[in-house]
């Protein structure tokens, strides 16, 4: 659902082929919705990743009011993108 002729085609065809956007399970990306917190955070995660940085800082989520409806794929177990980006500071608790 990328169009060639978008502006940020490139862009997303990078980040999918270094693993940093994976898109929706049905294999599209949706360019037009809007992002989440935990969307944005697995972003930066990945990318952080791909470019050697360390990743390993965790952060308790039970201070999110919504802790609880935070995907599997960005709590991941006992790692992931959520509390590694809260460690580091940058998604402000609610």
């Amino acid at each position: 659902d990328v169009e060639e002729s978008a502006y940020y085609a490139e862009a997303v065809g990078w980040a999918s082929a270094n693993g940093i956007v994976g898109g929706y399970d049905n294999e599209t990306f949706g360019p037009g919705d809007p992002i989440t917190r935990e969307q944005m955070a697995a972003i930066l995660y990945r990318y952080a990743r791909s470019q050697g940085r360390d990743v390993s800082a965790r952060a308790d989520l039970s201070a999110y009011a919504d802790a609880e409806k935070i995907s599997p794929y960005a709590v991941g177990l006992c790692s992931g993108p959520m509390p590694a980006a809260s460690s580091a500071g940058p998604v402000p608790l609610p």
